[in-house]
């Protein structure tokens, strides 16, 4: 194996230098990082990780110990707990204990002697268990999942009794003979489930249950005679979804005259339907995410007592719409945005046709289109219209019903939104025209390997005496922009530094409003008058001007371009909104595993996306509400979510398999309770004509980029056109 030594030799450096890159320390110049770093990489080198803990005396890994990753409970779990560990910078250790008692007490050893900071397990041991306490392991190091440990110690699960009882309930209307599947093991999960399923049963009905306990090695075999003694069509009741799923593989493959029965289960969360059970549902993503920050908690802030978490269950969830069916013919006519969320919500709409028999026609238009459409004829096609929210308070008054005429409770559905959303994206003054549908917000994406290179990093330090991190103003990010240009910077990796979206006048002028909103909180001053034109203006203008050098000068139109653009790996950073960022993940996307992201420059995002409101031209707005309800409420939301759209709703920020899948999300959801940017002062209700305005200001900004005016000459005369066309005198 090669050492130190080897490299240093091949390098031309001292041994010093190599131990310095190999371990990110020290003053090391750029030319010597990438010598050691080639050398390393020729030679074979890989750290001895052991010995660095052996020196460092603690590590940062974190055990989780659980039965295996085949069944997708266990699989989101660690999925979930390795993600939210390494955030926080720590490694994790699996380690798979098929619930042997032997395996798992050979593991204990293990962790001892490969020096786990914490352990997060789901333990066979059942009395066992103290075991880990017996290994050395202090009870702030120690954390159980789902099955609590024989003695007082650390504990985050979900309230299994009251998931046994709601099957129970379910048990208990059933007219058909009740049939029971559990695990084997006597741990608390599956004793809490029995109990609570056999509390919801009368005497009667408790004495009836036909009940098969079964470990998964013999689970087969014993089913296999279990369900050759069945002679009357049951109701299944499984406590654990792998079970649920081996009872309908046999009933189908062996016993198709049991193949009907209706099959009821605890399972992790479903992000889309799935009808093969009907299941009460733990979010076991969360469950992972919240035993690594409790582990982690723990090991920083030791308590005398032990702590006990019991998380929120989503139970059944129903996807079901709860509506008459609908007269023969009764179509909803939707109109759309091409994008995400239209083929998501086409993909959905399915469903809902499915369980009501209301068609649902989805018409697909441009941004531009849809407001000639909307300005034209109202869009008295459609009963539901897409507004986007530069269009919300122009056409609310003039186009939708009020949602209260419809509904006197539609209140009540506010509070299920993101905070700060409600009152952009659904009330105009004090009356609510619609409901969220897919709020959005500017982010900054950037390149995290770039980002982290030690070489990149080193070579602009060297360059401009500042450390390489994500912008915080838009001066920085012109400056990095620069810096990664390759026609510039002939080691950049990438051809362009950053995205300019300048399609539409329209586009081009929210790209001016990112770097406007950096310098003002809001579209107005103090004295309420809008000055574009100012100082703060003229720079916001030359900034945008001076990063067409550092951007790919055609072929990001529209933001689905610059996400396509970004994911092809040809740009250091992109500012996009929110909805269009789950196109960096689709196709032959080259930087999926190097996506970091982080606030825009100036913390005070442009606001996008849009809300569905109801034609006050329908003549079936009672049809169009309960549809609109569905669509904007879980489970929905997460699944349209997942489809690509972007979420409104509080509950689809704690499905982790959506999070996960889209880490940005969380910060997204952060930036609508802080983002300002309003057009108006609060008290001045008059409608504001935002694509007037926008056009206005894209206009400037595309004479400013061409080079026909200057920038002081172009808001000179965009100021001059705001004032004409609003009245500001």
């Amino acid at each position: 194996m090669a050492t130190l030594k080897d490299i240093a030799a091949l390098a031309g450096v001292s041994q010093g230098t190599v131990s310095n890159v190999l371990n990110g320390r020290g003053n090391v110049s750029s030319e010597k990082i990438r010598l050691v770093e080639a050398a390393a990489a020729q030679l074979g080198y890989a750290v001895n990780e052991r010995a660095k803990l052996l020196r460092k005396g603690s590590s940062d890994i974190l055990a989780l110990v659980i039965p295996n990753i085949r069944f997708r409970e266990y699989d989101d779990i660690y999925t979930s707990f390795r993600i939210a560990a390494e955030k926080s910078g720590y490694t994790v250790s699996l380690y798979l204990t098929d619930d042997s008692p032997i395996k798992e007490t050979q593991i204990i050893s293990r962790l001892r002697s490969e020096m786990a900071a914490g352990v997060a397990v789901i333990s066979c041991l059942g009395a066992q268990s103290a075991a880990y306490h017996d290994a050395g392991f202090a009870p702030e190091q120690l954390l159980f999942l789902e099955r609590r440990s024989s003695g007082d110690s650390n504990y985050i699960g979900f309230d299994y009794r009251r998931a046994g009882e709601a099957l129970g309930k379910k048990a208990a209307a059933q007219g058909k003979p009740i049939v029971l599947l559990t695990g084997k093991a006597e741990n608390s999960k599956e004793l809490d489930f029995r109990a609570g399923f056999y509390s919801a049963l009368s005497d009667v009905q408790r004495a009836h249950v036909r009940e098969l306990r079964t470990s998964e090695q013999q689970r087969s075999q014993k089913m296999l005679r279990f369900f050759g003694e069945i002679t009357e069509l049951p109701a299944l009741f499984a406590s654990e979804s792998s079970i649920a799923e081996a009872s309908a593989e046999l009933c189908s493959s062996f016993f198709p005259e049991l193949a009907q029965a209706p099959i009821y289960t605890m399972s992790p969360l479903c992000t889309l339907p799935e009808k093969r059970f009907i299941k009460y549902e733990l979010n076991d993503r969360l469950l992972g995410h919240s035993a690594a920050g409790q582990l982690i908690r723990q090991l920083k802030e030791a308590h005398d007592r032990p702590c006990e978490l019991i998380l929120r269950s989503d139970g059944f969830r129903d996807w079901s719409p709860a509506v008459r069916p609908a007269p023969s013919g009764e179509a909803l006519n939707l109109l759309m945005l091409n994008g995400p969320e239209a083929h998501a919500t086409q993909s959905l709409a399915r469903l809902y046709t499915q369980n009501t028999g209301v068609p649902i026609n989805i018409s697909v238009f441009s941004y531009d289109e849809i407001y000639e459409i909307l300005s034209t004829t109202g869009g008295a096609a459609f009963d539901i219209l897409r507004i986007d929210i530069t269009f919300l308070s122009w056409f609310a008054e003039k186009l939708l019903c009020p949602l209260r005429e419809l509904d006197t409770e539609i209140d009540a559905l506010l509070p299920q939104f993101l905070d700060g959303v409600s009152r952009r994206y659904a009330m105009i003054g004090n009356e609510i025209y619609a409901l969220p549908f897919s709020p959005s917000v500017q982010l900054l994406y950037y390149r995290k390997d770039l980002f982290e290179s030690n070489v990149l990093r080193r070579v602009y330090q060297e360059r401009f005496r500042c450390e390489l991190l994500p912008p915080e103003t838009f001066e920085q990010f012109n400056h990095i922009a620069a810096f990664f240009t390759r026609q510039l910077n002939p080691q950049s990796p990438v051809p362009y530094g950053a995205s300019l979206t300048l399609g539409s006048i329209g586009v081009a002028g929210s790209e001016f409003m990112a770097r406007y909103l950096e310098k003002h909180q809001n579209l107005y001053e103090a004295d309420g008058r809008v000055r574009l034109n100012d100082a703060a203006g003229q720079e916001a203008m030359r900034q945008l001007v001076e990063l067409r050098g550092y951007a790919p000068v055609s072929g990001t139109d529209w933001w689905t371009d610059t996400a396509r653009s970004f994911a092809s790996g040809e740009l250091a950073m992109a500012i996009l909104y929110s909805n269009y960022a789950s196109d960096l993940l689709k196709g032959d996307t080259v930087v999926s595993d190097n996506i970091g992201y982080t606030f825009v420059p100036g913390h005070n995002p442009v606001l996008g996306g849009a809300s569905l409101g109801i034609s006050k031209f329908s003549s079936k707005k009672d049809s169009a509400l309960r549809f609109l309800k569905w669509l904007c409420q879980e489970p929905v939301a997460s699944a349209l979510t997942y489809l690509g759209s972007a979420p409104a709703q509080k509950r689809t920020y704690e499905n982790y398999s959506l999070l996960d899948s889209y880490p940005w999300l969380s910060l997204a959801s952060e930036s609508f309770s802080f983002a300002q940017g309003y057009r108006r002062p609060r008290g001045d209700l008059t409608p504001f004509d935002e694509r007037t305005f926008l056009n206005i200001i894209g206009v400037a900004v595309k004479n400013a980029c061409r080079g026909i005016q200057s920038p002081e000459q172009a808001l000179d005369w965009a100021q001059a056109e705001y004032d004409r066309n609003f009245g500001q005198l």
